[in-house]
């Protein structure tokens, strides 16, 4: 039986310091963070990325992940360097990567391979680091839908390439767990929520027909995943420990 790892995203409270998310993810009584690079742990501050590293730790909560923004093919491998250099400061084993800046539908072949072909250099420089890449899975990329994302990983054929999935609010129950049925062989972490076609958000509860459907594909998985918590009805904690309580319900 496959185990879930509960958590957060820091970008969930963008306007929290890192101390006052270690103290809430405790509070809720989960046990992993997603740090981001855009707020709470610049590619540029090693020393800020070691501290709060050790912070996590220290509170008994596991960094799960680096969540960067930087996006291969748009950026060049030599600009990937700070921020691998930033997750081994703050030991994240897993860095969060854009597959580009196009939909699918707006890429051309070059736009394409320029994104897989960085993809394979920074997943070599990762992999000397025991470092694994990983794609979010979102619109306005390669990952836009399931079709083109399997396409990438599989030309990017490297072993420590792994693909978050989250929920497409456009798409039906059944087309989503179509797509994470797909993905399960290269996931590395999925991001929870409950948000409808308009983007607007709703407590995790609303949505917990759609999660325990998920839940029971997860299931299918050969390898454990953490589960983690990216945004909240109004960003507001008081929702984030509601929810909290709803996911460790959920994936107990």
């Amino acid at each position: 039986m496959i185990m879930f790892e509960t958590g957060l995203v820091s970008v969930t409270f963008r306007k929290l310091d890192p101390v006052e998310i270690i103290k809430l993810v405790k509070t809720a009584g989960l046990s992993a963070i997603e740090w981001g690079s855009d707020v709470h742990v610049p590619q540029t501050d090693l020393e800020r990325a070691t501290t709060i590293g050790g912070l996590t730790r220290e509170s008994g909560i596991r960094v799960a992940s680096y969540g960067s923004y930087y996006r291969p093919g748009v950026q060049t491998p030599d600009e990937f360097e700070p921020y691998l250099k930033a997750a081994l400061a703050l030991g994240a084993p897993v860095i969060r990567v854009w597959a580009g800046n196009k939909g699918s539908a707006d890429a051309s072949t070059a736009d394409r391979d320029a994104v897989i072909s960085c993809t394979q250099a920074i997943c070599d420089m990762a992999a000397r680091h025991n470092v694994t890449i990983c794609y979010e899975y979102h619109n306005g990329t390669l990952t836009d839908q399931i079709d083109s994302a399997m396409d990438a990983i599989t030309a990017i054929n490297r072993p420590n390439m792994k693909l978050y999935w989250q929920y497409n609010p456009s798409l039906s129950r059944e087309e989503n767990g179509n797509a994470l049925r797909r993905v399960l062989p290269y996931l590395q972490t999925v991001h929870t929520f409950a948000m409808d076609a308009s983007l607007t958000r709703h407590p995790l509860a609303t949505a917990i027909e759609d999660w325990q459907a998920y839940k029971a594909i997860l299931e299918e998985s050969p390898a454990d995943h953490p589960v983690l918590l990216e945004f909240v009805e109004g960003d507001q904690p008081e929702a984030f420990l509601r929810d909290a309580k709803t996911l460790t319900e959920l994936f107990a």
